[in-house]
């Protein structure tokens, strides 16, 4: 799928507006207007980039679907005004969908300046990385 520059610029403002109000909503507090803020850009910005089929693919897979539930679980639990339960959970759900990225991020880590060659180095990061992804072992960079 081809995406244009301002499809591109537009999705990635949105995704991460959205993961800024919600990063803010944890620091106020659990503030309840700023993480449903955060959660409806964050959506939508995904939603922008990738499509709503694909999105909705995505979250509604079988092998994630501990993950999706957790999350949507959460946001209902928030709009309930239950934002310190609904955000532990929410967190938990979104570990378990996106923790199959870790070792693509583990790998890219390599071209971050000056850390990068200790990170991808170290036996015990490329351990814990294994461990927690739920793939035992991973290539080595």
């Amino acid at each position: 799928m081809y995406l244009s520059s301002s499809k591109k610029s537009g999705g990635s403002i949105l995704t991460l507006a959205g993961l800024i109000c919600y990063f803010l909503g944890l620091i106020l507090r659990f503030d309840r207007f700023l993480l449903i803020l955060g959660n409806l850009l964050f959506t939508a910005g995904t939603c922008y980039i990738a499509g709503a089929s694909t999105l909705a693919l995505f979250f509604f897979k079988p092998s994630k679907f501990k993950g999706s539930a957790c999350c949507f679980i959460g946001l209902f639990l928030i709009l309930c005004n239950w934002t310190i339960f609904g955000t532990f959970i929410q967190l938990f759900g979104f570990f378990y969908l996106f923790r199959d990225f870790l070792p693509q991020l583990y790998s890219s880590s390599k071209y971050i300046p000056g850390i990068g060659p200790y990170i991808c180095n170290s036996p015990s990061i490329h351990e814990f990385i294994g461990k927690i992804s739920g793939q035992g072992k991973i290539a080595s960079v």
